[in-house]
C-alpha cells in the first residue's frame, strides 16, 4: 500500500487570455451566475478569485512551459504570443475542499466562462494546460457515477529517446498525484502505443479519484488514505471515466494490472510512475 497525504483545500485555475477589456471588477462579473448555479445541494463554500496577471505570474508557468513546446502541445501554438507578450490577462482561481463533489473545478469553469464572454479573450485550462470550447459550460454534477474524469484532465505525449513519455495534466487538482508512463531517458510506450495508453490513463484515473472520493466520504477529517501499489483497470473504468457506453471502444477489452510508484518532487508536487504489470 501507498501512503498518501489528503490536503485540505483544492484548487483549479483557468485564464481569460489577452481580453479585449479589464473590468475594474471582474468578480463582479460572475456574481448573478455564481447564485444561480444548479448547485447539487445548498451551495458550499468555494472561494473564488479573480484578478488581473501577466506572463511573469509563477501561476501560468506551467502552461506556458507546454506552450513552448511546439511537439509537446501543436494546437496550443497560437496560445504562444498572446500569453508571452505584454498583454494582460484574467487569472480565475476556484479553491474548495478536496471530495465529491469536485465544486472548484465545475464552479471555476463556469466562472472563467462568464468572464470572458463579457471581457472578451481566450478560454485557457491552466492546471491541463488545454484551450477550453467557448463557451465551457459542463453539465451539473448530480452523481458520482456520473463523473468522467477524462473531461477535466489531458494526456500529453512526448518523445523520449526510446519510445513515449505519457503524463497526466490537470488531475493533481482533484487531489490524486499526475500519473507518468515511461521515464525521460528510460524504456517507454513505443509510438504506436499512445492511444492505447491514454485511455488505460483516463481508466486508472477514474479508478484513483473514485477512491478519493470514497476514502473522504467515509473518513472525513483523516489527513492521509492508502492506495494500492496494483491496481487493475477494466473497460468499464474507461468508459465511465470518457463518458461513453461501455464496450463503444474495442482497443481495451481485457483487464489491465499496473503498478504505482510514489514520487515527490523538490518543489512538493506529487506523481505516480505507471508500469504494466499484466
Amino acid at each position: 500500500m501507498i501512503l498518501l497525504p489528503v490536503p485540505t483545500v483544492l484548487e483549479a485555475a483557468y485564464l481569460v487570455a489577452a481580453p479585449a477589456r479589464i473590468p475594474a471588477d471582474p468578480t463582479a462579473l460572475v456574481e448573478d451566475r455564481w447564485s444561480s448555479l444548479p448547485w447539487p445541494d445548498e451551495p458550499p463554500p468555494v472561494g473564488l478569485r479573480i484578478r488581473e496577471t501577466g506572463a511573469d505570474d509563477p501561476a501560468l508557468a506551467p502552461v506556458l512551459e507546454i506552450v513552448c513546446c511546439g511537439e509537446c502541445s501543436p494546437e496550443l501554438e497560437p496560445l504562444f504570443p498572446l500569453l508571452s507578450g505584454r498583454s494582460s490577462h484574467l487569472l480565475v482561481t476556484c479553491a474548495a475542499p478536496p471530495g465529491w463533489p469536485p465544486l472548484h473545478l465545475w464552479a471555476g469553469s463556469h466562472a472563467v466562462d462568464a468572464v470572458a464572454a463579457v471581457s472578451g479573450g481566450v478560454r485557457v485550462d491552466v492546471d491541463a494546460a488545454r484551450l477550453l470550447p467557448d463557451p465551457w459550460r459542463p453539465p451539473p454534477l448530480a452523481a458520482v457515477g456520473d463523473f468522467g474524469v477524462a473531461r477535466w484532465i489531458r494526456v500529453e505525449a512526448s518523445g523520449e529517446r526510446d519510445g513515449l513519455g505519457l503524463r497526466t495534466l490537470g488531475l493533481a487538482r482533484l487531489g490524486v498525484p499526475e500519473l507518468r508512463v515511461g521515464e525521460p531517458g528510460g524504456l517507454g510506450p513505443k509510438a504506436g502505443e499512445a492511444a492505447w495508453w491514454t485511455h488505460v490513463l483516463h481508466g486508472l484515473a477514474q479508478v484513483l479519484v473514485t477512491r478519493l472520493f470514497t476514502d473522504v466520504a467515509c473518513y472525513p477529517g483523516r489527513g492521509s488514505r492508502a492506495v494500492p501499489a496494483e491496481l487493475t483497470v477494466t473497460a468499464a473504468d474507461i468508459a465511465a471515466a470518457e463518458a461513453r457506453p461501455a464496450g463503444s471502444d474495442p482497443s481495451v477489452r481485457e483487464p489491465v494490472g499496473l503498478s504505482l510508484r510514489y514520487e515527490v518532487s523538490r518543489g512538493g508536487a506529487q506523481r505516480f510512475i505507471v508500469g504494466r504489470v499484466f
